[in-house]
């Protein structure tokens, strides 16, 4: 057998001590431990804005909010693995496709606008926009230029234009040694924590204020789910969700985002018309749920994957559950959908 024997000063060992250190100082540093959880938490949430329709379900119009999730994920593996020039590098990612994700839906017309650019065609509008095209675009958004020109939204992106010198290694302070006197291997370095956490949170109000700029009924307190149910097609949010929003965001940023909601016609269009939905009754959720769960088989990898992914975290099923895997395993082997399509 043969063995691969490489000596690295960047090892995974260094990798998984840094890891620990940085862990240790986070279960001792509760404010700093709570700041990167509530950031995490917040724009997880921000996907909710997003509405989700039979229409658009696999277009590809989430992609790059999505992707901005992973982004921050793989930024917080570096930082916390000591690797803090990637991981500002990953977090200049995660801005860039949260902007795409505002950019791409600004005419709420995602699904389509899209489609070229998710399949990396030859194409002028395959290609991924710059900074400029993006802020044009979005501030062809009335309440987006109104909020810019009394925030200075494009100012605070500016701020972040640093990110930049982590991708092109500019100078001993962008470098691997990210301006410090240390050891050329992972080391668990507080400041810079700090920073590329400070850095995050930037990334996450910026982002999370672009998203709820375009959807302005975000920011209003109901029980939507008394109307529409888990299965979301509006861009509304959760009272506790709208809580941790207006937090990370700030009061300024969440007040005049009430006074659009308040002012824009479409906004309150569609507040009137999920007021006058009638609640939901139990069959109504029920049906919702068989809808969810057959779109995900014909438009996934056929029922098996289905099953398996779906009850692959209960130690046992109800006899409900059973019945109603009975009767959806029936709908799919009868309308081609029990094989995964590719």
């Amino acid at each position: 057998m043969n063995r691969v024997n490489i000596t690295l000063t960047y090892s995974p060992q260094r990798s998984q001590d840094t890891w620990s250190e940085t862990v240790a100082h986070l279960e001792i540093d509760e404010d700093l431990l709570s700041k990167y959880e509530n950031l995490t938490w917040t724009y997880r949430d921000v996907g909710r804005m997003i509405p989700m329709t039979t229409e658009n379900f696999f277009s590809g119009h989430f992609f790059p909010y999505s992707q901005s999730v992973e982004e921050f994920q793989v930024s917080t593996n570096l930082a916390f693995s000591g690797f803090y020039k990637q991981a500002f590098i990953s977090l200049r990612g995660a801005l860039e496709l949260g902007l795409m994700s505002v950019y791409y839906n600004i005419n709420d017309d995602g699904h389509d606008f899209i489609k070229s650019w998710l399949k990396a065609e030859d194409s002028w509008d395959a290609n991924t926009p710059s900074a400029k095209r993006i802020w044009n675009i979005l501030l062809s958004n009335e309440n987006i230029k109104r909020f810019d020109g009394k925030y200075g939204l494009q100012n605070l992106f500016k701020d972040l234009g640093f990110l930049s010198n982590y991708a092109h290694a500019k100078g001993y302070k962008y470098s691997n040694f990210v301006g410090k006197i240390k050891s050329n291997y992972q080391t668990f370095e507080l400041k810079v924590f700090i920073h590329w956490l400070d850095t995050y949170e930037k990334i996450v109000r910026l982002v999370t204020t672009l998203h709820m700029i375009k959807y302005p009924i975000s920011c209003i307190r109901y029980d939507w789910d008394r109307k529409v149910g888990f299965d979301n097609p509006f861009p509304v949010c959760d009272i506790p969700i709208v809580d941790r929003l207006e937090e990370i965001i700030g009061y300024d940023f969440f007040n005049e985002i009430q006074q659009i909601a308040n002012e824009d016609d479409a906004t309150q269009d569609l507040m009137n018309h999920i007021f006058d939905m009638p609640d939901l009754t139990e069959q109504a959720r029920e049906d919702k749920i068989i809808k969810l769960d057959k779109l995900m088989i014909e438009c996934g990898n056929g029922f098996e994957a289905w099953k398996e992914n779906e009850f692959s975290f209960y130690s046992s099923v109800s006899s409900v559950a059973k019945q109603k895997m009975c009767e959806l395993e029936l709908w799919a082997k009868l309308n081609g959908h029990y094989e995964p399509k590719f």
